[in-house]
């Protein structure tokens, strides 16, 4: 707004002449107005439906690039929004010329063809803050988006504990059995055949799938009694069901002991595995032999090391993972297949042989299980790329406006860069004039940008993953972005300046 009302004053600047010459006819202020007020709407009318477009248009790129499901199209509610406020602008930025059209000699202004080409100090400073203002905001926003975008690569790079790469996962929930033992049996019919596939080296189930957020928790007896934490309180577990081979499948590394295997069926004693964390937490020796739940209960036969359960964001919790097969099968499980090359190539295959097994049953969210932990961070993700969206836009405005500016400002000045020149001044005694003043109100517009980034930065620190608020890398990644935007946009009218024909500059003069 404020820099629509210094172009305005601008414009008002540089058609003193054509005003006075209208005014010396016989044009009252009222025909003033209505030219003024007629431009403005015409303007503001065509600005506002070309916006519009834009805005249909941006939404819907930035929901396909933030892979949102559900539309961001403005409504009508932001459509009459848009209009109130074109309404004001075309009438405020109409009314802001008139004050000084009125003002205006116009004795003095018909006099001299070059009267008013050099601009007061007010429109100077005026001008100045509004493209200081406009640099703080635009720094303000690339420091947000330099921090979203950076705590996103802290999720993106987090060590899931397992190789999630090449790993694909789906749900099934066979509707042909109904006892555990003919659960049991379908499932080592589909994982038999699923590892047959070529390109499969392994395959398993799980109760519930890691990244879906799904967990089962609560409490445990270990040897005969609740175990309790360092601290002396009872912690929260978590448990899954795991199948065969399920560690050596999900590529999570064995610390101690063996993975679930063929033996531990339903007859045979009953085992579990823990994370690292679980013996960490509750156990100083070695955790093999000791025995979870009550009596007879389950042997702890494998330490596993920790890895992510419902989401990227969570730390280390101590983790239970019973033999699937000697607690049941039946109901929806997660079945997960590792593959030598893109995982979801194999499943037309996989997917045939499923409807073999079970007609009626269909295969439930088949992804890659590096998509189901990216489902995890969604909302971080979707924030972090809006927040971008909006930096590349601020950046552009700062752009287009301070070219607009500077180029007005060059223009005006062309006969004092004219006398310059034929004073002595070379090229680039006039192209570092130009660029000096952009720099100093680049550096102004830091100045009070740094303050704002510091209050927006700890307003987004619950935002933000594993990365601190202040952190010095995003601030200095933003400031040169907005000295990059400064100068270019600034390099062009300086180049423009030093362009200019002395003689043709003091021959108008």
């Amino acid at each position: 707004m404020e820099l629509a009302s210094q172009k305005s004053k601008n414009v008002s600047t540089a058609r003193q002449r054509e005003f006075a010459v209208r005014m010396a006819v016989g044009a009252g202020a009222f025909r003033v107005l209505r030219q003024l007020l007629t431009e403005s709407v015409l303007l503001v009318s065509a600005s506002c439906v070309l916006g519009w477009g834009l805005a249909l248009a941006a939404t819907r790129a930035l929901a396909a690039w933030a892979r949102i499901d559900s539309g961001l199209a403005p409504d009508w509610h932001v459509l009459l929004f848009t209009l109130v406020v074109a309404s004001v602008s075309a009438l405020a930025f109409g009314l802001i010329p008139m004050r000084a059209t009125m003002r205006i000699s116009i004795e003095q202004e018909l006099k001299s063809s070059t009267h008013g080409m050099s601009q007061s100090r007010s429109r100077i400073w005026s001008g100045n803050a509004a493209m200081i203002l406009q640099i703080a905001l635009c720094l303000t926003l690339l420091v947000a988006s330099s921090l979203t975008v950076r705590s996103l690569l802290n999720y993106e790079h987090q060590d899931l504990g397992m190789q999630a790469e090449n790993l694909l996962a789906f749900d099934v929930n066979p509707q042909s059995v109904s006892s555990d033992a003919q659960a049991i049996l379908f499932y080592q019919r589909l994982l038999e055949r699923i590892q047959a596939v070529p390109g499969v080296q392994a395959a398993s189930v799980v109760g519930f799938r890691p990244g879906s957020g799904w967990l089962s928790s609560g409490g445990t007896i270990l040897d005969g009694v609740v175990p309790l934490d360092p601290s002396g309180s009872r912690s929260e577990i978590y448990f899954n069901d795991v199948g065969t081979e399920y560690f050596r499948t999900m590529g999570i590394p064995l610390l101690q002991g063996r993975d679930i295997t063929a033996t531990d069926t339903a007859n045979a004693p009953h085992v579990v595995v823990v994370n690292e964390e679980f013996a960490r937490r509750f156990l100083k020796d070695s955790a093999l032999g000791h025995r979870i739940d009550d009596q007879p209960g389950a042997e702890i036969v494998g330490v596993v090391k920790d890895s992510k359960y419902k989401r990227v964001a969570e730390q280390p919790v101590p983790t239970i993972y019973y033999a699937m097969s000697q607690r049941g099968m039946r109901g929806q499980k997660t079945v997960e297949v590792r593959t030598g090359g893109s995982p979801t190539a194999l499943l037309p295959v996989i997917q045939q042989i499923a409807h073999e097994l079970d007609p009626n049953m269909p295969l439930q969210k088949p992804m890659t299980q590096a998509a189901q932990f990216e489902e995890s961070y969604l909302t971080p993700r979707l924030f972090s790329r809006l927040a971008v969206g909006f930096g590349l836009l601020a950046a552009f405005l700062v752009a287009t406006g301070l070219y607009g500016t500077l180029a007005y400002r060059v223009q005006r000045r062309k006969n004092e860069i004219g006398i310059r020149m034929a004073l002595g001044a070379n090229r680039k005694t006039v192209l570092g004039m130009v660029l000096r003043e952009s720099l100093w109100i680049a550096l102004a517009g830091f100045v009070v940008g740094v303050p704002l980034c510091f209050v927006v930065s700890r307003l987004m620190q619950a935002q933000l993953y594993q990365l601190k608020a202040l952190d010095p890398v995003s601030f200095l990644i933003a400031i040169v972005i907005t000295l990059f935007v400064v100068l270019g946009a600034a390099l062009l009218p300086a180049r423009r300046a030093a362009s200019v024909n002395p003689m043709e500059a003091l021959r108008t003069e």
